[in-house]
């Protein structure tokens, strides 16, 4: 993929326009029942700041090898700083962080129990965009998200279960969208 979006900003021939604000749709998300949206404005000439919220809600989920069936509902909440150290806000590579949180929320639907999983963390985070001079965006980032998870179960007989742990977990992005 990063090839791909390498060759994209490579074979560009019209310079886009000077775009300042970027909102796009993650299009793979769609059929797992994921919404997500992203907003990005052009705070400096080479800094951009992208907001992300997502939305999740799968009814009748069976994960593979399980007797059960869940309704998943959940959201995040990420924020994106960047610095494009290889072209402009319209179309270069850049580097930068992110951070945020969010939750998910599984519900057997055999006998209602309830998994609750919680996350906040920040991390590292590189990629690239290309603005095309009508308007239309490619994005691609990749980035490690370094945080806190927090697990609690209720298992159905008034027990709950908790547990917290901190490790790190690899972020993939691809984002097509519209700039301005």
């Amino acid at each position: 993929m990063m090839i791909l979006l390498a060759a994209l900003v490579a074979s560009a021939s019209a310079e886009p326009a000077n775009f300042h604000q970027t909102y796009s749709l993650h299009p793979i998300l769609l059929p797992f029942g994921q919404y997500m949206v992203s907003g990005e404005w052009r705070t400096a000439d080479k800094v951009g700041v992208m907001v992300t919220p997502r939305f999740i809600r799968i009814v009748v989920y069976e994960p593979p090898g399980s007797d059960y069936s869940y309704d998943r509902i959940g959201g995040t909440l990420m924020v994106q700083g960047r610095y494009y150290l290889f072209g402009t806000f319209s179309k270069g590579w850049f580097a930068g962080g992110t951070g945020g949180g969010g939750f998910i929320s599984d519900t057997r639907r055999e006998d209602d129990a309830e998994q609750t999983n919680a996350v906040l963390g920040v991390g590292p985070v590189i990629g690239g965009k290309i603005g095309f001079p009508v308007g239309l965006t490619l994005d691609f980032d990749i980035g490690l998200l370094l945080g806190e998870f927090v697990e609690e179960a209720d298992v159905g007989d008034a027990s709950t279960v908790s547990q917290s742990t901190f490790k790190p977990v690899p972020l993939l992005e691809a984002r097509a969208g519209w700039s301005f």
